[in-house]
């Protein structure tokens, strides 16, 4: 009875994390994107809103360009708030803190107390160093230690003299061995260039097979087609508001117009553009509106994953890292 017991708990377990995945694949996600401007790319605000789980899970970035804590992030759940963006300090906030603090007499004691220390020890400093130079140039007048000192720097010189002719020694020894081996290592090298050149070909012949073959061909066809199908399922439905826009060289403002064209059907009711040729300007307003399911786009990947085609790239890469991984002895 214990056994069957945990097993239906475990069961329950497993049945409600089902659950729970198959909630999150079918309920879409929404988001929402929204930018404004009155003066130019220096003014802009913008916005963006992702709720899923029907709202019950919120996430808000926005963005001011003209103000201190330009972004701010807020994550709310069942409507409470999780993290909030961060709060804006008044001006004259530090200078209320030190006029408190110049108020409080306890403070204004630990103040002067910590001062009188620094100022103690920069006393003491100061007397040691004095005392150091004072030694010092005891030591320079005294004639045995003016001897013992040069005593030692003719047995440095000695030495730097005795390290200096090894390494002169050592330098034509080396020199000598290279100039023996230098033939060996040419030809070692002209067999590694030799070895990566014939390497490289062979490379060159198996990728070209492989970009060749018909599967590979329908491999490339099969990933275009999911990405263009996740960008279609993920694009705004709706689009709206007032846009004029220009830049310093008309030729870049042509080339957004003609990038935004591309888009016409999506956007001709509700947004409009207006180009400006003669002046550098960025002014209006533009929000848009989406969804995606997840469950659709995991769907796709997966149907994509397990395609033959698919799997015969996937395999091509495996064998070639196999077969790097051998010749490096991993």
């Amino acid at each position: 009875m214990i056994v069957i017991t945990i097993l239906k708990i475990i069961g329950l377990i497993l049945l409600a994390l089902l659950c729970l995945i198959l909630i999150l694949l079918i309920l879409p996600v929404r988001y929402r994107l929204r930018a404004a401007s009155d003066d130019g790319v220096a003014g802009i605000c913008a916005g963006v809103n992702v709720t899923a789980l029907c709202r019950l899970v919120s996430v808000t970035v926005d963005y001011q360009a003209a103000s201190e804590d330009s972004l701010q992030l807020a994550v709310r759940l069942l409507g409470i708030p999780i993290i909030r963006g961060g709060s804006r300090k008044e001006p004259g906030e530090k200078k209320k803190r030190m006029k408190s603090r110049a108020n409080d007499p306890e403070l204004a004691a630990l103040e002067e107390e910590a001062k009188e220390k620094k100022r103690l020890e920069k006393e003491k400093e100061k007397s040691l160093r004095e005392e150091e130079n004072r030694i010092l140039k005891g030591l320079r007048t005294d004639r045995h230690h003016i001897k013992e000192t040069k005593r030692i720097r003719q047995e440095i010189r000695q030495r730097r003299l005795t390290v200096t002719l090894t390494k002169v020694r050592d330098g034509i020894l080396d020199f000598g061995r290279m100039l023996v081996s230098l033939p060996a290592v040419i030809v070692r090298g002209i067999g590694a260039v030799f070895n990566r050149w014939s390497e490289t070909r062979r490379t060159v012949r198996l990728y070209r097979k492989f970009l060749g073959d018909e599967r590979t061909k329908a491999a490339l066809r099969q990933a275009l087609d999911l990405v263009k199908c996740s960008v279609k399922h993920l694009l705004p439905r709706r689009i709206e508001g007032n846009l004029r826009f220009g830049f310093d060289d008309p030729a870049k403002t042509g080339i957004v117009l003609a990038a935004a064209e591309s888009f016409y059907p999506v956007w001709c009711r509700t947004l409009t553009l207006t180009p400006d040729f003669e002046a550098q300007v960025f002014m209006g307003h533009i929000a848009a509106a989406g969804r995606m399911i997840p469950g659709y786009l995991v769907i796709k990947a997966i149907g994509v994953y397990f395609n033959k085609n698919i799997q015969f790239v996937i395999h091509f890469f495996k064998r070639l890292k196999a077969k790097k991984e051998k010749k490096h002895g991993r």
